[in-house]
């Protein structure tokens, strides 16, 4: 049995990664979804997709340089 499983969550409607985005996901029927994790400066564990934030924020920070809190 084929199995659905949303990358990101449903991001072409929410903002990736995000609790609405997964919940949305489920609601339409996916069976699930996968996050990617990462640890930040602070050893705080994220979701977040890529290693760097210039795709998500505009400017350029490694993820595991930067301190959540």
């Amino acid at each position: 049995m084929v199995k659905i499983f949303a990358h990101r969550g449903f991001s072409h409607k929410y903002p990736e990664m995000t609790r609405i985005a997964y919940q949305a996901a489920i609601d339409v029927g996916a069976d699930g979804f996968e996050c990617d994790v990462r640890l930040t400066k602070d050893k705080k564990v994220i979701c977040f997709h890529d290693g760097n934030t210039m795709r998500i924020t505009g400017s350029y920070g490694l993820v595991s340089k930067i301190d959540l809190e």
